[in-house]
């Protein structure tokens, strides 16, 4: 069974953060490799990949990805324009074009980077993403493979509020369900 981490990442600030975590709360006992693809030239630098390296946080690699919106995708449709919608009207502005981004690659990554199809299970993660304690459980085994299933998330419920999705999930995934069916 191949492994591996992915991370996709637009901000300098956290990286280091989160790959450390990472490593020391999961990665340490399995050693999977950890791709992080990034917008931008902002992990361009050898003193910063030597930076990376020198914490010995496993096997790190970075990966430059384009922006890229669908080609079959009008401006005009792209979910900053819903003015309808309460939650892009007050906050989701074009400056969020960069999340957009984010969610063509993470739908599109076995397209955009062949290396992926060589791994049974991609665990992905956000680059503000961290462990405040050891995963006892190797995800890859226990949480994906023994449960057999194909899509997971663990630790998901951080981000609702008292335990309920607020309106911008619901906005986000709206017509979702029928476009699925």
């Amino acid at each position: 069974m191949k492994v591996c981490f992915v991370i996709i990442s637009s901000r300098k600030k956290c990286i280091l953060d989160c790959l450390q975590s990472l490593w020391e709360h999961v990665n340490h006992r399995y050693n999977y490799p950890v791709y992080v693809y990034y917008f931008d030239d902002i992990y361009d630098s050898w003193w910063f990949k030597r930076k990376v390296t020198k914490k010995q946080l496993g096997a790190v690699h970075f990966q430059q990805t384009p922006y890229q919106t669908p080609s079959f995708i009008e401006e005009h449709e792209l979910f900053y324009h819903r003015k309808d919608l309460d939650y892009v009207r007050k906050s989701f502005s074009i400056k969020r074009k960069g999340y957009l981004h984010m969610c063509h690659f993470f739908c599109n990554m076995f397209n955009m980077h062949e290396e992926l199809r060589r791994y049974d299970i991609i665990i992905t993660h956000d680059d503000e993403s961290g462990y405040t304690q050891c995963l006892n459980e190797n995800p890859a085994k226990e949480i994906i493979r023994d449960q057999s299933v194909w899509l997971g998330a663990y630790s998901v419920g951080k981000r609702l509020k008292n335990g309920k999705p607020h309106q911008g999930h619901l906005d986000t995934r709206l017509k979702l369900w029928e476009f699925t069916k």
